[in-house]
């Protein structure tokens, strides 16, 4: 993936800890936007519906909304994405210190929020916990 997103740490030693996370964040980041565009293409529907004076059009847009846009699972996504950056970066910092370094440095990468060179690598970056 590039531009440092692919793992959590890595030593001078060149050990990479929390390999595979940039897969993680990439998953996470792309899944709301196509999700997100199919509930709003439903939300259309639903709503042209439910103006129409039709009962099977009225009935269809309750079936809309009772069996498509439930708030359930989307709530459920929301919680899981975070926690589990959460876990694989406690699971890599723990990796880390297992390995008994002399010292850790941080960077700051709150900065790129919104800056950097691409809108998905936007969106990769503001899932890291910061």
């Amino acid at each position: 993936m590039g531009a440092g997103v692919t793992e959590v740490f890595a030593d001078s030693r060149g050990h990479f800890y929390g390999e595979g996370f940039g897969l993680v964040l990439d998953r996470l980041s792309a899944q709301p936007t196509v999700q997100e565009a199919e509930r709003s293409r439903l939300h259309a529907a639903e709503n042209k519906l439910a103006t129409s004076s039709r009962p099977g059009e009225l009935q269809k847009a309750a079936r809309i909304r009772r069996l498509n846009l439930g708030r359930v699972k989307l709530d459920a996504r929301r919680v899981k994405g975070p926690a589990e950056v959460k876990r694989r970066i406690f699971e890599a910092m723990c990796n880390v210190l297992r390995s008994r370094p002399d010292g850790l440095v941080m960077e700051d990468l709150s900065r790129m929020r919104g800056r950097t060179k691409s809108r998905n690598l936007s969106r990769v970056v503001s899932r890291w916990m910061r």
